[in-house]
């Protein structure tokens, strides 16, 4: 994504909240949404990343023989402590960008992400009281944040 790219895509999504949101509020729901998918692709790609470690002889989470590496390499992914060694947020499945993607148009939504940035706070201890948890405070119609 380019620079620009990227400003149209913030514009089009501050220009979804207008009128519904005060120009000085919008940011917060905004960069709250990039901040979660942000850290639910960064949490994505250190999966992908422990996978290349299983698998080269250098790394010292080496598994030479290939049957036993793919039978443990979920237990390897779904373990917190190989995210924290590289500083990357533990994200919960169920607070992932794309898991919440696929509720975006279900009632309640705005309350789905507050819940899922709580779920973030308490799963990272260094976001607590930092991340944006008033969705379902927002006065919008129904559907705007989903569509957003």
């Amino acid at each position: 994504m380019t620079n620009q790219e990227f400003k149209d895509t913030l514009w089009e999504a501050a220009n979804a909240l207008r009128g519904s949101v005060s120009a000085a509020e919008y940011k917060y729901p905004v960069l709250g949404l990039i901040f979660l998918k942000y850290v639910s692709d960064l949490f994505e790609a250190q999966a992908d990343v422990i996978r290349q470690r299983l698998a080269d002889p250098k790394s010292n989470l080496y598994i030479e023989d290939e049957e036993i590496r793919e039978k443990n390499e979920d237990s390897f992914i779904n373990d917190k402590i190989f995210y924290e060694a590289d500083n990357i947020f533990w994200v919960p499945e169920a607070v992932r960008f794309e898991a919440l993607l696929a509720k975006a148009a279900n009632a309640g939504f705005p309350q789905k992400l507050d819940k899922a940035m709580a779920a973030l706070e308490a799963e990272n201890p260094s976001l607590k009281g930092v991340l944006y948890r008033d969705f379902g405070r927002l006065e919008l119609e129904e559907g705007k944040l989903g569509d957003l």
